[in-house]
């Protein structure tokens, strides 16, 4: 009759395995944190450069005069400009200029009384 040969297997711990996982979650839940914050970034540097567009569109808007209603295209933003007199100010002029992104929502807007002497 033949004999049984008995192998032990060598396996781990329950307390090997219970740190294996709190060293994966560690790390999942510091890379989803790192994702979120360049997210976040990419987001408010969408909005900085916006702001930036749009005031450089106010100094052209009073340096060159153009105090009507108007919109266009900026490097992929649209700048809509609305100009309303000010009926209890003599020659005074409020320009709301707003800045939509691609998908036309608003990324920022920016208001300012002009003279138009």
């Amino acid at each position: 009759m033949g004999t049984v040969k008995i192998y032990r297997l060598r396996g781990n711990t329950i307390l090997e395995t219970i740190v294996a996982l709190v060293i994966i979650i560690t790390i999942f839940g510091t890379a989803t944190t790192l994702f979120v914050k360049v997210a976040a970034s990419s987001t408010s540097m969408q909005k900085l450069t916006a702001e930036n567009i749009l005031k450089t569109y106010a100094i052209k808007t009073e340096e060159q005069k153009l105090f009507f209603t108007d919109e266009e295209e900026i490097n992929g933003y649209r700048v809509k400009r609305e100009v309303t007199a000010m009926d209890n100010l003599k020659n005074m002029t409020m320009i709301h200029f707003y800045i939509f992104d691609q998908n036309n929502k608003l990324l920022s807007d920016w208001q300012q009384l002009i003279s138009t002497k």
